[in-house]
């Protein structure tokens, strides 16, 4: 197997587990690879949460969050059959601190064992240090002398516990994880995962400089912002498809056969109109403007149907749908998410533009800021769109707690919700719950966490 041949791998995982997570639990969970829904359950404590936080952690780099919760071992095995096992070892130092080592195995097909040792760092707490950690992480603010705070989580942190946690978003250079070898990182690139975390509502933004420092803002403004840009997007790979079909429209039309192999005219007049209908679905969708009335006069145009105008329509059709199958796949999304707001949210409804993304009205048609959306509501949202657009297929989608300020009837309908966003994204999930609601009659999706027998 050549590099570039095991660059190009994508992998999808097949079970995850933990050896004596806390010095306690000995968790194993399958993954529902058939239906790529798998929920875990149980009681507070038995590390739902540090299951996501550790799979989210290993495919993206974060390893300070392996050192900082004890566990003897925790394994990803793939599909293909290779797998990955880090070990966590700790060490009393003379001073009374524990300095964390982890070592990483790993075994893929046809290719011989490999390891490989994440010694323990002692950090230096310096002013320098920090000073690079808060530019480098907007959501970080120093609120004392030895004090900072997480303002997703509200948690505060000593130097030493900043280090530790934010050491992974500094550059290699700075943070000692300049020598990770090319098999682990091209592992962990083999499978695509995001995290919705439980606190979602509010983002962090860039850092400005300060002393007018922003830390944050709302998701769902955020998202709105993003959809617009994906519209735009998509609107560009539209335009200039659309171009280059025009281009050869005329060169394509005198190709011989053209008018003697045109559709029928029942088959244009069905076409025809399935063309007006998507457009209008498009347009109600917000991607594209409103077409003139009477844009394509089907009635008038079989009126009076010879072969030459037949053969013409035939290659327009062909080249209108495939200009409008760019759009495919966006609205899908939109339409299911536009129908599911639409019904959840009482006495508001949303609506796309390639200009807002979102916009939010009242029922009487008075605009409405996100921030006079519910949390509710917001949660509804956020869930839906990082869902639908914010990963691409056979992504890994780790949600923590998805039930979080959702009324028990959107409880139990979000599965069923999930179950199509599955089929329109091609997407997997691992779903971290307390709720029954969330579950509903599916319990053979689900995998219980226990504690040992006491």
């Amino acid at each position: 197997m050549t590099t570039t041949e095991q660059k190009e791998i994508v992998r999808t995982i097949r079970k995850i587990s933990v050896k004596k997570l806390f010095g306690v639990f000995d968790h194993e969970i399958p993954m529902n690879l058939q239906e790529r829904i798998t929920i875990i359950h149980g009681p507070n404590g038995f590390g739902k949460t540090v299951l996501l936080r550790f799979v989210n952690a290993i495919f993206h780099g974060k390893y300070g969050v392996l050192r900082r919760i004890p566990y003897d071992t925790f394994r990803i095995d793939f599909d293909d059959g290779a797998f990955l096992r880090i070990k966590q070892t700790r060490e009393q130092t003379k001073d009374g601190t524990s300095q964390t080592e982890l070592i990483f195995e790993a075994s893929e097909k046809n290719l011989p064992k490999v390891t490989y040792t994440l010694s323990a760092h002692s950090y230096p707490t310096d002013l320098r240090l920090l000073e690079t950690i808060e530019h480098r992480v907007p959501h970080l603010d120093r609120v004392g002398p030895d004090a900072w705070r997480d303002m997703r989580t509200m948690e505060l942190l000593d130097a030493d516990e900043v280090i530790e946690v934010y050491v992974d978003q500094l550059p290699p250079s700075v943070s000692g994880r300049a020598g990770i070898p090319d098999w682990l990182d091209r592992l962990t690139k083999s499978v695509s995962v995001r995290f919705i975390e439980a606190q979602r509502l509010i983002l962090p933004t860039s850092y400005p400089p300060r002393p007018h420092r922003t830390t944050s803002t709302h998701a769902v403004a955020q998202y709105a912002s993003e959809l617009a840009h994906l519209i735009q997007n998509k609107l560009g790979e539209y335009g200039s498809l659309s171009q280059s079909l025009d281009r050869t429209f005329p060169t394509r039309l005198m190709k011989e056969g053209t008018f003697t192999s045109g559709l029928s005219e029942r088959d244009l007049s069905v076409k025809l109109k399935s063309l007006e209908e998507k457009r209008a679905r498009l347009t109600d969708a917000g991607l594209l403007d409103k077409e003139e009335a009477g844009a394509f006069g089907v009635s008038q145009i079989f009126a009076k149907v010879d072969d030459r105008t037949r053969g013409v329509l035939s290659v327009y059709v062909q080249d209108v749908e495939e200009k409008l199958s760019v759009f495919d796949d966006m609205l899908a999304k939109i339409e299911f998410l536009k129908n599911v707001i639409n019904e959840r949210f009482l006495y508001k409804s949303v609506r796309i533009t390639r200009d807002n993304g979102y916009t939010f009205v009242a029922r009487d048609g008075t605009p409405l800021r996100p921030a006079d959306l519910s949390s509710g509501e917001q949660h509804q949202l956020i869930l839906l769109h990082e869902l639908l657009f914010k990963a691409s297929a056979n992504t890994l989608i780790l949600v923590d707690e998805p039930e979080l300020s959702l009324h028990i009837a959107w409880q139990e309908r979000f599965l069923r919700d999930l179950q199509e966003i599955v089929r329109l994204s091609h997407i997997h999930a691992l779903l971290a719950t307390h709720s029954p609601q969330i579950i509903s009659d599916r319990w053979d999706l689900t995998v219980e966490l226990k504690g040992p027998t006491l």
